[in-house]
């Protein structure tokens, strides 16, 4: 191959391969999708809206949201939320974002737990 026929085969393998490897995210380098596609995805129904999640999940908590982030990863949108909660502990949390499922960790601290006075 000439230098010019090679330079235009890479160019093309580069025009073709390129947009397949933003879907090729493994664990460890998760998609963090922007805010348009968020919105669509929820009005699609394929994820739950961040409002909606936070609103289930931490309904029993007295918690503050200070950080959050919607990621593809393995096939399933999750969001990563960071919150404080009343004592003062900051807390990683990984969320199903298709169901509001807590992934990780496997439960909420004990005072989110909800009183018996509002389970009744």
């Amino acid at each position: 191959m000439t230098r010019l026929n090679l330079k235009r085969y890479f160019s093309l393998l580069t025009c073709v391969l390129l947009p397949f490897s933003v879907f090729a995210h493994d664990q460890a380098h998760p998609l963090e999708p922007d805010h348009e596609l968020a919105k669509s995805l929820v009005a699609s129904g394929v994820i739950r809206s961040l409002d909606q999640t936070l609103a289930e999940l931490l309904r029993h908590c007295d918690a503050e949201l200070l950080d959050a982030h919607l990621y593809h990863s393995d096939g399933h949108w999750r969001y990563d939320l960071y919150t404080k909660f009343r004592q003062g502990i900051v807390q990683s949390l990984i969320v199903d974002a298709s169901d509001g499922r807590l992934i990780s960790p496997d439960k909420l601290p004990g005072d989110c737990l909800p009183d018996e006075a509002t389970a009744r």
